[in-house]
């Protein structure tokens, strides 16, 4: 196109070369500016581009080390948990409660003793795992039998001995150390005198089991009281009714009624169970009163054999309680009494009528030949009934119960040191059985004189009080069942040792007064 040369001139004339000028450097500025943006804008986004590079390496390495963290805590996991599965299946067992006092052995097992306590505990572990096998899941093949026997065992062994079951306590004693001996698991807990001290043991220890999750099972078995009446209700409260079985007498209901499974095992126990046992056979004492004291009234009959005092219940008489439910056949005399003496004691021990030995009978009838006519017989005075007693064992006991030691000579310190300081053995001098023998690391060579002997029986005594504590019941037992100690009021432990006697409390300052005896052998 043709500039209009009219126009332009018009236009140059119109400006100068100034003002053409200004406007071609408003021009080129802005240019520049425009540049310079674009320039800026590359490099912001070289910048951006760089920063979003290092923060995706950044989240990837992240992303890795997340991946990475949780492989490795999954497989910590999965290893912890198969840890904690192979600690859960480590030593299963199943747990055995008896209460003795209301279910006791078969008397076959009872009368044979330490071989009949074997045989009890071998059949109990084998009867026990093949009913536990059949009921519960997934019992392993390891599982173990943890079994516990709670009874008075005074109380037991003398009923067994009243009822002529067991020919002496001795022989119920080793019947518990056979059932120990025959499993390593077993063991048998004396509750002394103390009426309800299985009810106060076996809730607890079962509870404590209930929820361990190595205790497969729980069998129990024992009386129907109110302890463990309200022991069976608190685990259906917890739904657990499937962990408990129950332990039944064969010719029983015990627990009839109850949601619980229960089992028999077998003859292992008796036919019946026995209830409210009675005070620890003691030595009857021939007196004048006609009504003995109700303390030493048995009110307990064999299960098989005619009971020896005729009572009109099973319920065990306290002591100082009317005697209006007894039932005594017969007037109530001397000649009753005796009987009566007679009928507690076993057979084996028995008086009979007396009668003149054959020799002294034939010497008395020369003498009344050669004499002359046969004379009267004088009138003697009678005198008082000697003080009959069952055993040759008597072991005095105070109106507690609790076993007295026999009195020994006084404690020396310095003669104590010194006949300790021999290194003698208690168990060869004292009971002639060391079961050591040779292998004993005590002397067995020493003769030691009288005051040493009695010396060594005091110091058996203040070094091994009894495991069994007052309720023991073993004639032959050389420990000490009290303090022997002189007292003091120093302290609390009330003896010369104070805070270092072996002794608790209770046993010092101990009844020393015999009251009545305790049979065992």
């Amino acid at each position: 196109m043709a500039l209009n040369m009219e126009a332009v001139s018009k236009r140059v004339d119109d400006g100068t070369i100034t003002a053409l000028r200004g406007r071609y450097h408003q021009i080129k500025t802005i240019e520049e500016q425009k540049d310079l943006l674009i320039e800026e804008l590359f490099a912001r986004y070289e910048y951006l581009s760089q920063i979003h590079k290092q923060d995706g390496e950044q989240r990837e390495e992240e992303r890795k080390y997340l991946l990475q963290s949780a492989e490795d805590r999954e497989k910590g996991l999965k290893a912890h948990i198969s840890e904690l599965q192979s600690r859960l299946k480590l030593a299963p067992f199943v747990l055995v409660l008896i209460d003795l006092d209301g279910l006791l052995f078969s008397n076959d097992f009872l009368r044979e003793g330490d071989s009949g306590g074997l045989r009890a505990a071998n059949d109990l572990h084998d009867r026990v795992l093949e009913y536990a096998q059949s009921v519960f899941t997934d019992l392993p093949s390891e599982c173990t039998v943890l079994a516990r026997f709670y009874g008075r065992m005074d109380n037991l062994g003398s009923w067994l001995l009243r009822n002529r079951i067991s020919p002496s306590i001795l022989r119920f004693v080793e019947f518990c150390q056979g059932l120990m001996r025959g499993n390593k698991l077993f063991d048998m807990i004396d509750t002394g005198s103390v009426w309800f001290g299985a009810d106060d043991k076996i809730p607890e220890l079962l509870n404590l089991h209930l929820h361990n999750t190595h205790c497969r099972g729980i069998f129990f078995g024992g009386p129907r009281t109110a302890a463990y009446v309200q022991m069976l209700e608190r685990i259906g409260e917890q739904n657990m009714q499937h962990r408990v079985t129950l332990v039944e007498a064969p010719s029983e209901r015990t627990w009839a009624g109850v949601p619980f499974a229960t089992t028999q095992l077998g003859d292992l126990f008796r036919t019946s169970t026995i209830s409210n046992l009675s005070t620890p056979y003691v030595s009857r004492v021939a007196s004048k009163s006609k009504t003995p004291p109700a303390q030493f009234i048995s009110k307990e009959s064999s299960e098989s054999e005619q009971s020896f005092c005729s009572v009109a219940s099973r319920q065990t008489t306290p002591p100082g309680s009317q005697l209006s439910e007894m039932q005594v056949t017969g007037p109530a005399t001397p000649i009753a009494e005796d009987q009566q003496t007679s009928a507690l004691q076993p057979k084996s021990e028995q008086t009979t009528p007396f009668t003149e030995d054959p020799q002294t009978s034939s010497l008395r009838t020369e003498s009344q030949t050669s004499a002359g006519p046969a004379q009267k017989p004088v009138s003697l005075p009678q005198t008082p009934e000697p003080e009959i007693r069952l055993d040759l064992d008597y072991i005095p006991r105070n109106r507690k119960g609790q076993r007295i030691d026999s009195e020994l000579p006084k404690w020396e310190k310095h003669e104590s040191i010194r006949v300790r300081n021999l290194g003698l053995c208690y168990t060869h001098y004292l009971r002639n059985d060391c079961p050591l023998g040779e292998k004993c690391t005590k002397r067995h060579d020493y003769n030691p004189t009288e005051a040493e002997m009695q010396t060594l029986k005091l110091r058996a005594r203040i070094d091994h009080p009894c495991v069994r504590g007052p309720a023991c019941a073993d004639p032959k037992c050389i420990y000490g069942h009290h303090c022997p100690l002189p007292s003091t009021m120093k302290g609390l432990r009330l003896c010369v040792f104070q805070e270092y006697c072996k002794f608790p409390p209770n046993l010092h300052h101990f009844d020393t007064q015999p009251f009545a005896g305790s049979k065992a052998t």
